[in-house]
């Protein structure tokens, strides 16, 4: 009857430790995937008054913003998002 019962206890303790690292893998797999997600974001600054800004839109991968000056000119700025260049600048009334 002893030996049954240590073989149980054995079992379980070895399904334990199993379980124990499974998890422990996971979470150092899931934590070094959120680190990687967070270093690859970047921050965009523009050196405009918000007042200015008549619209924006994201669409793919750009970022078209719609400016409006003093003067009314008009224009629209497209940003490439993966690597935050401005790509394009098309001015509307000139």
């Amino acid at each position: 009857m002893i030996k049954p019962l240590k073989i149980i206890v054995i079992t379980l303790g070895l399904l334990i430790i199993i379980a124990s690292t499974i998890i422990i893998i996971a979470l150092f797999d899931k934590f070094k995937k959120k680190q990687i997600e967070t270093s690859d974001k970047t921050t965009i600054y523009l050196n405009v008054n918000k007042d200015h800004i008549v619209s924006s839109s994201v669409e793919d991968k750009y970022l078209y913003i719609h400016l409006k000056d003093e003067n009314g000119d008009q224009k629209i700025k497209v940003f490439d998002i993966n690597n935050s260049n401005l790509t394009k600048e098309i001015y509307l009334n000139k």
